[in-house]
């Protein structure tokens, strides 16, 4: 649970056996940290974040922490700190990321740094950088995209043709380090929350035709 008093609550990511492992007993013994779940592939972190609502989530920046995953990660879950763990040096922590607001540290780096990231990252004090720069129509796509609109649904829409939207699509994956239209639904764009005439769009009432999935 969040909060103000008591040990930081964490969640770990993968990083191999036998980092996890060491990472874990070794930040267990810290009484200012509270380690909820460890060892965590990317479909296990998102599950223990949502039933655990731990401070900071720690990842391994080259493997599991993709740009898309933070942005979804910081959309979905607000005031959860991003611990990111990266095999290039850096003195102490860097509160950078090219994406969300997340706290760098090295997998090399001393215990007491690691500990002064997590301790940094629950504290909110992370730098947002800025987000991939969008043109005006790829918002107007990412917007329904993220609403879980198919290519068809959205050309009609935006009076464009399901080929144009798909390379909207294909340069906004690009920027935004997605694999596939699927990761982008359900971020929300900045200042497009709601929809002419101040409906609001739920992906769930319009489900991605699989068939346009990229």
């Amino acid at each position: 649970m969040r909060g103000e008093k008591g040990p930081v609550t964490v969640v770990l990511g993968q990083f191999g056996a036998v980092f996890d492992n060491g990472l874990r007993d070794i930040l267990g013994t810290d009484p200012s940290l509270s380690i909820m779940a460890a060892g965590l592939d990317q479909a296990e972190l998102e599950v223990a974040i949502a039933q655990h609502a731990p401070q900071v989530a720690v990842l391994d920046e080259n493997h599991a922490a993709r740009p898309v995953l933070l942005r979804r990660l910081r959309a979905t879950h607000r005031g959860l700190g991003l611990v990111l763990l990266t095999h290039l040096p850096i003195s102490g922590s860097a509160p950078t990321s090219p994406v969300a607001s997340a706290v760098r540290v090295s997998r090399d780096a001393a215990l007491a740094d690691i500990r002064a990231a997590i301790h940094h990252a629950a504290g909110g004090r992370g730098v947002a950088a800025e987000a991939p720069s969008l043109t005006a129509r790829e918002t107007e796509v990412m917007e329904q995209i993220s609403w879980g609109y198919s290519y068809a649904k959205i050309a009609s829409s935006l009076s464009i043709s399901p080929e144009t939207v798909r390379t909207h699509s294909a340069n906004i994956r690009r920027k935004l380090g997605a694999e596939n239209k699927w990761e982008l639904v359900g971020i929300p764009v900045s200042g497009r929350s709601r929809a002419r005439g101040g409906e609001r769009h739920d992906a769930r009432e319009h489900p991605v035709n699989r068939a346009d999935s990229q």
